[in-house]
């Protein structure tokens, strides 16, 4: 079997795919991709229109038979899995490893209203092109398909090996790294992340959820790993429910850093000096020199929305979404 290549650049271009409309037998309708930039893609190929159709109806009707089939999250009927797809057969199969995110709609009037807009699948894999046109890595979207009744939606995306999110890192690996290699490490993040920020307000990008677990380093490993790469990170962004594009205004500038900030302000791993540096690092990309009156308010904000949070979720079993 020939399995599609992948590749771990620390390049950031991505070209969008080319997009095809499918109609499938049950109902199914969505969009596929079937051609990308073999220059730009991490997929070398992938399946023609009539090859998707097959593809889709095997997600749809028995997912779990699918090779390497693997449940990552599930809640309330909406499930979130890993698996392979294959077509072709002897030398010519090809195969791309994926991740399917699965949504059933509710009903009440809250179901009623989906059935009048897009599906959060195609909501979702139109922000994954508005990433990729501005410059900024994310998984490839390829395939948002819709079923009216019962109101369900599949999104598909590739799946991409060896990425960390930043909420592991700072609570399981940073406490590991020697300290004399903490700051090397730390900066390397830093600059990231940073650069992360600054190209979401220069393409005019608001996430609304941008916490430590929506940002993936490519390239991650502890520097006293004997795998660790000389190569700079590469960050990666998933969970697009809360991008939109908007005008730049106070508010999208800054909840985002808010927001990420009350979702690290409690590790160890991390100090006050560190998310000093990070917010001198990221102004220095905006030519803002105030940082400190901006770390002194920034910090009561993050933390007053760290403490709602806690509050939102002491009902939980584990305290976490």
């Amino acid at each position: 079997m020939r399995t599609t290549a992948t590749t771990t650049s620390d390049a950031i271009d991505q070209s969008p795919p080319q997009i095809t409309t499918v109609s499938i037998p049950g109902g199914l309708r969505g969009i596929v991709a079937t051609e990308i930039s073999a220059a730009s893609a991490t997929i070398q190929s992938l399946p023609d229109q009539e090859t998707w159709c097959d593809l889709i109806a095997s997600i749809v009707n028995d997912s779990s038979s699918l090779p390497g089939y693997e449940v990552l999250k599930y809640s309330g009927g909406n499930e979130v899995f890993r698996a392979t797809l294959t077509w072709g057969s002897g030398d010519t199969s090809e195969s791309i490893d994926v991740v399917c995110k699965k949504t059933v709609s509710p009903g009440g009037l809250k179901g009623l209203a989906d059935s009048f807009r897009s599906s959060r699948a195609r909501k979702n894999f139109d922000r994954g092109l508005l990433l990729m046109t501005a410059n900024i890595a994310t998984p490839l979207p390829l395939a948002a398909i819709d079923r009216a009744r019962p109101r369900t939606n599949w999104l598909i995306t590739e799946f991409l090996p060896d990425l960390v999110d930043l909420d592991r890192i700072a609570l399981a690996d940073l406490p590991q790294i020697p300290s004399d290699q903490q700051r090397e490490t730390k900066d390397a993040i830093i600059k990231a992340t940073s650069n992360l920020f600054a190209r979401l307000e220069k393409g005019n990008l608001f996430h609304r959820d941008l916490k430590a677990s929506n940002i993936l380093l490519d390239g991650w490993q502890r520097p006293d790993h004997p795998d660790h790469p000389d190569k700079p990170l590469r960050t990666l962004l998933v969970d697009l429910d809360g991008l939109h594009k908007t005008a730049r205004t106070d508010s999208t500038r800054w909840k985002p850093l808010i927001r990420l900030a009350a979702s690290l302000r409690d590790y160890p791993s991390l100090s006050r000096t560190d998310f000093v540096r990070f917010l001198k690092t990221y102004l220095a990309t905006t030519d803002d020199p105030a940082w400190r009156d901006h770390f002194r308010r920034l910090s009561q904000q993050a933390e007053q929305y760290a403490e709602k949070s806690r509050a939102r979720k002491a009902h939980k079993l584990d305290g976490y979404t």
